[in-house]
């Protein structure tokens, strides 16, 4: 695992343009009780998302406190106390939704606080009232989380610097609701290359611009529940994968797609993938290095074949002709074929000289004390 020692990352939090992953007021926020008589506290988060090359991702966790009572909501930033009741309560906030983003099980993801909680006026805060409009509030709370994106549940090495990440909307992950908007940002040297999001039944993003991306969800049918974003990270080292590497050549013929398999790798677990309209069949496969191997998949016809060791796709097989294969293969030399010919031999000579030396006394007995051994 890369350890956070050696990565290399410019953050500068104050000159941050906003962008966030607005949570809804009632079901979506992290509650306080005050006073069992007074007023509550509830603090609006708001998640901004930014990638960098490395692999690296700044989760920043902006938040707009409010007293709720008798007169409605009442905002109590720039309130002393609230801060200090806030910051008393950093590691619990981060860990109680943040890890959520990227993994099932909070207990995988390697992150840490980097910025820890302050404030900044001129940060805003956007809160979705039921039955209101989207209102900006100015001034936030700020914390800034570091996550490593090696440790996150679902990314994958497509191509070259290329990986798909797919972040989760916690809420919909823990049922609890949704998030109203989230925007992702990429920072210098990242390269958005594509973008989806599921179930694709949902809506999709309201602002594409060069290197952001924002969707706004007014309520749960059309909030995403993935969003996956391939981009490309040219300082990423995914050390998942490092040292594993398989060389594949995939032929076709009479219903039937042959992979043959060279590991010049790591040995371990591969998965042969075959992808085409309406088909994604598997084969496992595991291989010690130098170990060759076929893989045979049912198919009506060639289809991209693909290799995978875990969640890190490590390249596509070489489409040839079946002969080709039988080439890439070839017998043993004319000298190497005389010498097992001849080992052969000695081997069957060896065996028939044994047995004659082993071979059994016949004996017959012609009564008490008479006996006549023939050889």
């Amino acid at each position: 695992m890369v350890s956070f020692r050696n990565k290399v990352i410019k953050v500068v939090f104050p000159t941050f343009m906003v962008s966030l992953a607005l949570l809804s007021a009632l079901s979506l926020t992290t509650i306080l009780e005050v006073s069992s008589q007074g007023p509550r506290l509830i603090t609006a988060i708001n998640y901004r998302i930014t990638f960098y090359s490395n692999g690296t991702a700044v989760v920043t966790l902006l938040m707009h406190p409010f007293l709720v009572g008798k007169k409605g909501f009442e905002s109590a930033y720039g309130n002393v106390s609230v801060l200090m009741q806030l910051m008393a309560e950093e590691e619990q906030i981060v860990s109680r939704e943040m890890p959520y983003l990227f993994v099932n099980d909070p207990r995988k993801l390697d992150y840490k606080i980097v910025g820890h909680m302050r404030m900044v006026d001129d940060e805003t805060v956007l809160l979705y009232l039921e039955g209101e409009s989207m209102t900006e509030f100015e001034g936030a709370i700020v914390l800034d989380v570091l996550v490593n994106l090696e440790t996150a549940d679902k990314i994958e090495r497509l191509d070259g610097n290329v990986y798909r990440i797919t972040v989760a909307d916690p809420y919909t992950r823990m049922e609890r609701g949704w998030v109203d908007i989230i925007e992702f940002r990429m920072g210098e040297g990242v390269e958005l290359i594509s973008y989806s999001w599921s179930p694709s039944g949902a809506k999709g993003p309201k602002v594409v611009e060069e290197g952001m991306l924002v969707w706004e969800n007014f309520n749960e049918p059309e909030a995403p529940n993935e969003y996956v974003l391939e981009l490309k990270m040219p300082d990423f080292e995914f050390e998942v994968a490092k040292g594993y590497e398989i060389t594949a050549l995939a032929s076709f013929s009479n219903g039937m797609i042959r992979v043959s398999l060279n590991n010049i790798g790591n040995e371990g677990l591969f998965l042969v993938r075959a992808i085409g309209e309406g088909i994604d069949q598997t084969r496992a496969i595991y291989l010690e290095k130098g170990e060759s191997a076929e893989v045979s998949i049912p198919a009506p016809k060639p289809l991209k074949v693909e290799i995978w060791h875990k969640s890190t796709l490590l390249g596509e097989a070489k489409w040839v002709e079946e002969k080709e294969i039988t080439r890439s293969f070839k017998p043993p030399s004319t000298a190497v074929s005389i010498i097992i010919i001849v080992g052969i031999i000695v081997i069957i000579f060896s065996l028939v000289v044994e047995k004659g030396r082993k071979k059994p006394e016949k004996t017959e007995n012609l009564g008490e004390g008479f006996e006549i051994v023939v050889e």
